[in-house]
């Protein structure tokens, strides 16, 4: 099987157990909240965490994110509507 989508940031490993999280709207003080206390379980992992496009997340949670060993980062394209209406 091909993977349709790629990570933007991070790389998913084989032989690692993974916990994945869409999560979008939130601003920093969220992301590191949910980060920090799953660090806190001694998880060592994957996380997977689907986050909005590039555009609209705040600067600041991307680095922050990116910051952190094992965080594999998607980012969702929102087109929510049909340009040619």
């Amino acid at each position: 099987a091909v993977p349709i989508l790629q990570p933007s940031h991070g790389q998913h490993r084989k032989d690692a157990d993974a916990i994945f999280a869409y999560a979008e709207g939130y601003d920093l003080n969220y992301y590191l909240h949910f980060v920090e206390t799953l660090l806190a379980t001694k998880f060592e992992g994957d996380l997977v965490i689907a986050i909005a496009e590039k555009k609209i997340v705040e600067k600041y949670v991307v680095e922050y994110l990116t910051s952190v060993p094992n965080v594999i980062i998607y980012h969702s394209d929102m087109d929510c509507f049909d340009k040619d209406r």
